[in-house]
């Protein structure tokens, strides 16, 4: 009740007035509720009232539109796989918690979307407001399917006039050199 309540609050917001209240110059108009059940860190909420209008699409910020997942969730799944867990454990180890199971193959789409993260970070402008610039290389652990490796990362790290440190950019190298 406590989310259908927020869903319809959210609605009433985007529309600009409450639920049986005349306004004149009308954009658009509530259009009934449809059903849909969504998978969230608290579990498998079933059946939940999702209102709709006539004329335009809500975005709301419980979910995504055509996700059936929490937005809470899905960073929780990211953070489990960058953790080290593969796409199997972190379904094994969140059914533990939220008492239904996740797919690898879930884990994997969602995965997925880190590699375009990493895209636009390393593509992204950089601005001139670094006053120092720290270059080094880190060796870590990766797991692969042939087992765990140690690979080189080259990392590059400025600090702002404000003293705030940022990673500028990192990528894998062969060796520190």
């Amino acid at each position: 009740m406590l989310i259908e309540a927020i869903l319809v609050d959210e609605q009433t917001r985007t529309l600009g007035f409450p639920r049986y209240k005349r306004k004149l110059a009308r954009l658009d108009y509530r259009n009934g509720f449809y059903s849909r059940d969504i998978e969230s860190s608290l579990g498998l909420l079933e059946d939940i009232k999702i209102p709709r209008n006539r004329l335009t699409n809500i975005e709301f910020s419980l979910f995504k539109k055509y996700r059936r997942k929490e937005v809470k969730l899905i960073e929780l799944i990211k953070d489990s796989f960058l953790s080290g867990l593969s796409t199997r454990k972190v379904g094994k180890v969140l059914e533990e918690v939220l008492d239904y199971k996740i797919s690898a193959t879930t884990v994997s789409n969602i995965a997925k979307s880190l590699d375009d993260a990493v895209k636009a970070y390393h593509t992204r402008p950089l601005e001139d407001k670094y006053k120092y610039l720290f270059l080094d290389g880190i060796t870590l652990k990766v797991k692969s399917l042939a087992g765990a490796s140690k690979k080189t990362v080259l990392v590059a790290c400025g600090i702002t006039e404000q003293g705030i440190k940022e990673i500028i950019s990192f990528r894998l190298a062969p060796s520190k050199s």
